[in-house]
């Protein structure tokens, strides 16, 4: 039998155990809205790690959806899902808009590769 188990990506700026609460992503966001951006491979690589941040928060809130979807019985799981809806959420949109700000307000986007960087 062929074994089909993907493995996890390995990341490079959210650490691979970081327990997702507001404590501990607060400082990740602050990174990424106080680096600082001189040339486009650093503008590169912000726009990697940003992406990272996003995926993993995704991937939590999403799991968090299905435990609690599979067995809506146990409180800790509602509880935990409610706690990123309502705690963590709601503080991820306003950082989430300053740091697309601080990315159209750098002149350096404008020389990153169209084709790379296509929004379909």
């Amino acid at each position: 039998m062929i074994d089909l188990i993907i493995p996890k990506k390995i990341r490079s700026f959210v650490p691979q155990d970081l327990k997702i609460t507001w404590e501990n992503l607060e400082p990740l966001f602050n990174e990424l809205l106080q680096r600082t951006i001189s040339t486009v491979e650093e503008l590169e690589l912000w726009l990697k790690d940003k992406s990272e941040l996003e995926a993993a928060l995704e991937e939590d809130f999403a799991w968090r959806y299905i435990r609690m979807s599979c067995d809506t019985a146990n409180e800790q799981l509602v509880a935990d899902f409610q706690y990123f809806a309502t705690e963590i959420d709601p503080k991820i949109s306003p950082i989430a808009n300053e740091l697309n700000k601080k990315l159209i307000a750098n002149e350096l986007s404008e020389e990153l590769d169209e084709q790379k960087y296509f929004v379909y």
